[in-house]
């Protein structure tokens, strides 16, 4: 879908991407830039590792992925209702 204002940035960073970009460019309006111009803080260094990090790959490799979408985020409604439901119905029949 285009609109009005395009494009902002395109990185080439490959020749195949050059010859891709050169191929396409005839029907581009586009202007040459240094790339220190354009790069966001982030594009230039790595965002700093979270403080959990570590905690939270050794909790992911030790107990898999579902308890720790459940420690470290939100489950979806629909397994929050159904894990609710399932275990309402596991108490009222007396189920461990």
């Amino acid at each position: 879908c285009l609109d009005e204002r395009g494009v902002s940035l395109v990185l080439v960073h490959t020749p195949r991407g050059k010859e891709l970009f050169d191929r396409a460019s005839a029907q581009l309006v586009y202007r040459e830039v240094p790339v220190e111009d354009c790069l966001q803080s982030r594009l230039k260094t790595p965002s700093p590792a979270a403080a959990f990090r570590d905690r939270f790959r050794a909790d992911y490799r030790k107990h898999g992925a579902y308890d720790v979408i459940r420690k470290y985020g939100e489950e979806p409604f629909p397994v929050r209702v159904r894990r609710k439901l399932s275990a309402f119905v596991k108490k009222c029949l007396n189920r461990p």
